[in-house]
């Protein structure tokens, strides 16, 4: 190892991690692939919102225009409920 190979090295893992269309459609699958635990309790639900709200952040931090998002949020995160918490979601 020199100094020589650092500039070579960055660039590497500037081209390895730094792939914005990459980090973006990671955090995208995350929200989609997003699951509860099947108790029906408050807390699963908040872990399950808090979850999507931290990719949609980060999505929004990347600069992806997500203010639209709203009913495809609800859609998938009604898809991540068990069949106990629906049946509350749908009262």
């Amino acid at each position: 190892m020199t100094s020589d190979n650092f500039d070579f090295a960055w660039n590497l893992l500037i081209k390895l991690y730094d792939n914005k269309r990459v980090i973006m459609a990671n955090h995208i699958d995350a929200v989609l692939q997003a699951h509860v635990s099947t108790t029906d309790s408050a807390q699963s639900l908040q872990g399950l919102l808090s979850a999507i709200i931290e990719y949609v952040t980060a999505l929004k931090a990347l600069s992806l225009q997500v203010d639209q998002w709203d009913m495809l949020l609800l859609h998938v995160l009604e898809k991540c409920m068990d069949q106990a918490l629906r049946k509350h979601w749908e009262l």
